[in-house]
């Protein structure tokens, strides 16, 4: 392999304290009491990489299996037409398409031209059939082996396609769309191979590990799989590009971060991406920072976290209640209280779709930047609620109570809703917990509408226009997953207007969204205005992306204006590594750290050769 002579070549020279090399007497090259060993990339070696959370499908384009950990493990086992980098930018990967243009603007006609090579790793070859059957099943065409209809975690683009045509002999790819979609290159990510999947069915064909069924278009195939526990990416021997150059990816599954920093601790694994880091596990912070074999980087990720309010919750249906309580909370002291040791240069979020190092960001939290509660009480007063005298507000002569969820196994999510919650217990807001496994909370909890607020999390992604499915049950009918659900209820209005009592949170009438996974974005809030509509249709119908980006600013402050959510803050993620593993990035995007694991290296010792006693002479004599 030229490139593995070339790294050999260039190799890395590491000083190391006398008595620490691996090395015997005299087969290491002594300068001043150190040993200075020549260090070579690894062709057999295995990184072991700590992680938790859970593997329920194979498949993370369904409901059931769109998990960061599945969408981590199989980002080098299923063909990306587009890689999201850990700038947030998507990358064209010509291993799978050698190219990808818009050839056309009116129908929007995108060509993709399939790498002759590309090849599954049963030898099928990898074609437009591929393509045919994602885009059907992802914009729910048809239905699944036995009837059932496609599940899907989101369809968002897939639904805004008129046709996919194969030619060439199944090699060249023609995608029309309806109207104009400007994120196109969001599409085509983690195909599932069709000559599978018709067979044992998408929905659940490859919830368990079967090496006939969970083949491998990518770099790497999953060699082994102890459910709960490991597993385990080895090379894919028909793999077309060139060599990965780590022989094997193990991931070790653990209980949350506390787990994934034990393993790293106890040597049980070499690397580890720590995404949810709050102020309590500072002493974990500490542990992985003081190995002596480690190097540790503290940046930030993708994701952020944020208050939604239910708008199909009788009381927060009235924009006054919403705003009155953003404007009671103090977003600064949250964000000191829990990230603050940890990062102190972290600012507060000012943007629902973007994040500070994307182009485009903008600061529209105009009137949020700090706690108002003078506003605040004159909000609810406006709409006929009194300070009572057990110090909260009453509507009608009954406290007010509202209930507020979250992912109960995250340290930092418990910590950011204990503090919102003192803070409304001092402002006059009784604010009680109803907490959830991710699982539950993502998946069953927030579709089905009861919950009054909910601390989520929400990824960023260089494609804004998916924001649509969380903020537009209108436009996500259309380009997304929305499903038409029953008639939510309309505004309550204020006290004195007729309306009934409505002092204590009702769960709301059950939506039919489909289900969305811990990555997935829907419409929980059940947040309509015509305005944010039309600034969605215009901004993913724009293929212009400047002129797009005015649009979604535009929106973004509508966003605030109505307060359907409240961001608070971005979230860190610290990057822990053993020295000896290079090429490994920060993990912005959703599918983690190994978007590019195949440029993954590990350094090993070289062992030198030993010099004849001629060879020393003729040393001596030149010096």
């Amino acid at each position: 392999m030229p490139h593995r002579m070339a790294l050999a070549l260039a190799c890395v020279m590491l000083v190391m304290a006398s008595g620490c090399s691996t090395f015997g007497a005299g087969e290491g090259i002594t300068t001043r009491g150190h040993y200075v060993v020549h260090m070579v990339v690894g062709h057999d070696q295995t990184v072991v990489v700590a992680a938790s959370g859970e593997l329920n499908s194979f498949n993370p384009n369904t409901v059931q299996g769109s998990t960061p950990l599945a969408r981590m493990v199989m980002q080098q086992v299923w063909p990306q037409v587009f890689r999201v980098t850990s700038g947030l930018g998507p990358s064209l990967n010509t291993n799978v398409v050698t190219s990808a243009e818009l050839v056309r603007l009116d129908p929007q006609t995108v060509v993709y031209q399939i790498n002759p090579k590309a090849v599954w790793s049963d030898g099928v070859p990898i074609s437009a059939s591929d393509f045919v059957y994602n885009w059907q099943a992802r914009a729910g065409i048809g239905a699944d082996v036995g009837g059932a209809p496609f599940s899907d975690a989101s369809t968002f683009g897939y639904r805004e396609i008129r046709s996919v045509v194969g030619s060439n002999g199944g090699r060249t790819v023609t995608v029309v769309f309806k109207a104009p979609f400007a994120d196109w290159m969001s599409l085509f990510s983690n195909l599932i191979p069709a000559h599978v999947a018709l067979r044992v069915g998408w929905n659940k064909g490859f919830n368990s590990f079967n090496p006939r069924v969970v083949i491998s278009g990518g770099p790497y195939l999953v060699s082994s799989y102890l459910p709960g526990s490991e597993v385990v990416l080895t090379r894919n021997p028909r793999w077309w590009g060139a060599e990965p150059r780590v022989a094997r990816i193990v991931f070790r599954v653990s209980s949350g971060v506390s787990g994934e920093v034990r393993d790293l601790v106890g040597g049980k694994a070499s690397m580890s991406y720590l995404a949810s880091i709050g102020s309590t596990q500072l002493g974990d912070v500490a542990s992985v920072s003081s190995l002596p074999w480690a190097t540790c980087e503290l940046g930030l990720s993708s994701s952020f976290l944020q208050l939604d309010f239910n708008e199909a919750s009788p009381l927060l249906a009235m924009t006054a209640v919403r705003q009155a309580i953003a404007k009671a909370t103090d977003r600064l002291a949250i964000l000191k209280g829990t990230l603050g040791e940890i990062m102190p240069n972290l600012g507060l979020l000012g943007d629902h779709l973007l994040v500070p190092s994307q182009a485009g960001y903008a600061n529209s939290a105009t009137g949020y930047d700090r706690p108002h509660p003078a506003t605040a009480r004159k909000l609810l007063a406006g709409a006929g609620f009194v300070l009572g005298p057990s110090g909260y507000f009453e509507l009608r002569g009954h406290v007010v109570t509202l209930r507020i969820s979250t992912n109960q196994a995250s340290s930092l999510d418990m910590q950011v809703e204990a503090l919102f919650q003192e803070q409304m217990k001092r402002f006059g807001i009784r604010v009680i917990a109803d907490n959830a496994s991710a699982a539950r909370l993502y998946g069953s909890l927030l579709p089905s509408g009861n919950y009054d607020i909910a601390l989520v999390r929400v990824n960023a992604t260089p494609f804004p226009s998916v924001s649509a499915e969380q903020y537009s049950e209108v436009v996500s009918r259309v380009v997304g997953s929305g499903a038409p659900r029953a008639m939510l209820p309309a505004a309550i209005p204020p006290a004195g207007a007729g309306a009934p009592a409505a002092t204590q949170s009702a769960p709301a009438p059950a939506a039919m969204d489909a289900l969305g996974g811990p990555g997935g974005i829907q419409d929980f809030t059940h947040f309509e205005d015509l305005r944010v509509d039309a600034l969605y249709q215009k901004a993913i119908s724009e293929l212009d992306p400047t002129r797009a980006l005015v649009s979604f600013v535009q929106l973004d402050r509508l966003l605030w204006a109505d307060m359907v959510s409240l961001p608070l803050f971005q979230l860190p993620g610290l990057l822990v590594k053993d020295a000896r593993e290079l090429g490994v990035q920060q993990a912005a995007s959703m599918s983690g750290l190994t978007w590019h694991a195949q440029r993954w290296e590990v350094l090993v010792p070289s062992r030198p050769k030993r010099q004849t006693a001629e060879s020393r002479v003729s040393h001596k004599l030149a010096s």
